[in-house]
């Protein structure tokens, strides 16, 4: 949602502040409730970056089976990339030694 012209004006992404309010645009105020509280008390993006990762994977989930539409195509391209960063995760943490309950938080939703 960063293409000129597109959903969000580039004057919305100037502070935090309009960047967090732009992002509880695209899936309400509930959607990024416990992302934005990680952030806040953290203050790393992991949890926001997954979730708009997810947010993307559920919104072409939708719009996946319009043949006339770009969706289709990033879709594809999405679900590609979607697979490799699953198993980058994975063989990293493993070799990390990461539980397996903490690799499934970190995973994003998969593709389908």
């Amino acid at each position: 949602f960063f293409i000129s012209g597109g959903s969000v004006p580039r004057s919305a992404l100037e502070t935090k502040e309009n960047v967090l309010e732009a992002l509880q645009r695209f899936g309400g105020e509930a959607y990024w409730k416990e992302p934005l509280e990680e952030y806040t008390k953290e203050g790393h993006y992991t949890m926001i970056e997954r979730e708009a990762d997810n947010f993307v994977v559920e919104y072409l989930k939708q719009k996946k089976i319009d043949l006339f539409s770009v969706a289709t195509l990033y879709a594809f391209f999405a679900a590609r990339r979607n697979n490799v960063e699953l198993v980058k995760t994975i063989a990293v943490g493993k070799k990390a030694g990461v539980s397996e309950g903490e690799l499934r938080k970190m995973l994003r939703r998969l593709y389908v």
